[in-house]
């Protein structure tokens, strides 16, 4: 079930502990559980933290001649009996793998459905020269850690 948090609120950060942490913390191991600290945008109110189930996922893409490349997250999973949704913010990191220098830029956006919830995220990857030219044919590593939605219809 999502959490319903003021306008005012937003995701700060989000983590979760490698399977040797977890016992620490009381919580069985197939538990697919992480934090979320999020921050007021009035600064004298205090941080809420709060367990969500995370996605933590990395894979591989090419840009294509102009430069880009588009992936769905459901591209890199397998079927998924329980049909879960994500929610913002998904935090993804991207590095070229090259000896020549380049930059990536990304965008992201959830794919939400009619019944409001978002079944899946599209990662927009842009790869640029030194001098700030789409670069084609890049090499890409990435990794989203996303939270994940619990919508009930």
């Amino acid at each position: 079930m999502a959490v319903s948090i003021p306008d005012r609120i937003v995701t700060f950060s989000l983590y979760s502990f490698m399977p040797a942490q977890i016992k620490e913390l009381g919580l069985e191991q197939n538990d697919d559980v992480g934090f979320a600290l999020s921050k007021s945008l009035i600064a004298t109110d205090p941080p809420i933290c709060s367990t969500t189930e995370l996605l933590d996922i990395s894979g591989f893409t090419v840009t294509g001649d102009n430069g880009s490349a588009t992936v769905l997250l459901s591209d890199f999973l397998c079927d998924d009996p329980l049909a879960r949704h994500y929610a913002e913010p998904p935090i993804t990191v991207a590095n070229p793998v090259s000896e020549t220098p380049f930059f990536v830029t990304i965008t992201h956006k959830l794919l939400v459905t009619p019944f409001n919830d978002a079944p899946d995220v599209q990662i927009n990857f842009f790869a640029w020269t030194p001098n700030g030219n789409p670069a084609p044919a890049v090499a890409v590593h990435w990794r989203c850690r996303v939270p994940i939605s619990r919508t009930l219809r």
